[in-house]
């Protein structure tokens, strides 16, 4: 199978550098087989697990000793869930455009 010429940034001097991808199948599965990941249910479990600790970050609803612990350490476990779903949001459209780019390459020769 005849490989492809993608860009690829150098590691130390962030120039372009041509890269060979000789093997198209193992990257195309391991890219679908992450996309199918990224489809399941984390990214909505994740939503789910914000949304009802927002819920029980409201010291309103519970007091006492549990309650001040949990709402203390609430907002920097919220804005990890954030930052995870904008990860997974980022990493979904990079395989997108990978997979785009290795069919591409693939079907030009």
């Amino acid at each position: 199978m005849a490989g492809m010429i993608v860009k690829d940034r150098d590691a130390i001097g962030g120039a372009s550098k041509p890269a060979r991808i000789i093997d198209f199948v193992t990257p195309a599965s391991i890219l679908h087989d992450m996309a199918a990941i990224l489809a399941g249910p984390m990214s909505d479990q994740i939503h789910k697990l914000d949304s009802q600790g927002q819920l029980l970050s409201d010291s309103s609803d519970w007091s006492g000793d549990p309650s001040h612990q949990f709402c203390a350490g609430w907002p920097p476990i919220h804005a990890a869930l954030v930052e995870a779903q904008q990860a997974l949001a980022e990493l979904r459209a990079e395989i997108n455009e990978c997979c785009r780019g290795i069919l591409s390459g693939a079907s030009s020769g």
